[in-house]
């Protein structure tokens, strides 16, 4: 079983699109800019690992990916309940994007 050890060494690149390694930032600036989000986890919290970070202008949350999982739970603790421009942050999963949301908020009238 040599060959099998060697494997096991090389640990494969996470999937940016795995769950484990995303985040979803709420309470955020509305006005807060991808680069306000990133000086906020490297600068302020010293948060490693922060790989890319997703704000829509005029939401109120972003979607961060992380290099691992690990880092993106140290950035779990780091993040939720700190206070920046005026709101409690907290952090939730990822969930991918629901394709048929559209359809649903047609249906239900709203």
């Amino acid at each position: 079983g040599v060959a099998g050890s060697e494997a096991a060494d090389k640990v494969p690149p996470p999937d940016p699109n795995d769950p484990a390694v995303q985040m979803r930032i709420n309470n955020l600036s509305k006005w807060a800019t991808v680069k306000d989000v990133k000086h906020l986890l490297e600068r302020r919290l010293g948060l490693t690992g922060v790989r890319k970070v997703r704000k829509i202008s005029n939401q109120d949350y972003a979607f961060v990916y992380f290099q691992s999982a690990q880092e993106r739970l140290a950035a779990d603790s780091g993040i939720n309940g700190h206070k920046w421009k005026g709101s409690v942050l907290s952090t939730a999963q990822a969930k991918p994007l629901d394709p048929d949301r559209h359809l649903k908020r047609e249906r239900e009238g709203g």
